[in-house]
């Protein structure tokens, strides 16, 4: 009986492996910015979904309890390089510097050690290494670095900005920025209105889903 001869088997030559692999690592390398930017920009929008969904608590707070409820921000260029903020009810109706005086970057729990008519109620830091920052826009766009609810009304207090004219009052009362580190200029903008809702924009470089005009919710 005859018999058939066998297929010969296929395989790749160390020539063919060779190339191969060198088209992956290409492939790999161009991919690898297009791919930390991707990590970069979630993260983005993650913390700043977080800030928006804080100040939405905030204001709910106030409410509830029947108290002024306030948001501040801080940020440290030092060792552990970080950015943070801090909500917390103030007794005091003046909101004394001294008496409702807190700081996130003494850590969750410990903010408002030293302040008498202040208690915390929530800290969340952002920590350098995730390439986010908070922190405060331009000094022209007449922001301070709290946002306070007011209990009764469920808005905020309305900021003045001292002008040739005397005091003016801005079309909003925080204005919170969420940034990359590597490059500020890919920024997403929480305006927070006098009703007390915050609406988000990306002013400088665009980003997808967001406006690039700014405008609150008053």
């Amino acid at each position: 009986m005859m018999r058939r001869a066998p297929w010969p088997q296929a395989a790749f030559t160390l020539v063919e492996l060779m190339i191969a692999i060198a088209v992956v690592a290409v492939v790999l390398v161009l991919a690898a910015p297009s791919f930390r930017e991707l990590i970069e920009m979630q993260r983005l929008r993650s913390v700043n979904a977080q800030l928006v969904t804080d100040l939405q608590f905030a204001r709910a707070e106030a409410a509830s309890r029947q108290t002024p409820v306030v948001l501040k921000l801080s940020v440290t260029g030092g060792a552990p390089a970080r950015s943070c903020y801090s909500i917390y009810t103030c007794s005091d109706p003046n909101f004394n510097a001294v008496a409702c005086n807190c700081d996130c970057l003494n850590g969750a729990g410990n903010a408002c050690g030293g302040s008498a008519n202040a208690r915390e109620v929530r800290t969340v830091v952002i920590p350098a290494s995730t390439g986010v920052e908070i922190g405060q826009p331009p000094p022209h766009m007449g922001s301070t670095p709290e946002v306070r609810f007011d209990p009764l009304t469920g808005g905020v207090q309305a900021l003045t900005v001292d002008s040739d004219q005397g005091l003016i009052p801005m079309p909003w009362t925080g204005v919170i920025d969420t940034r990359l580190l590597r490059d500020t200029t890919i920024t997403l903008r929480t305006i927070v209105g006098l009703s007390g809702r915050p609406s988000v924009c990306a002013p400088l470089t665009a980003v997808s889903g967001f406006q690039t005009a700014c405008a609150a919710n008053n």
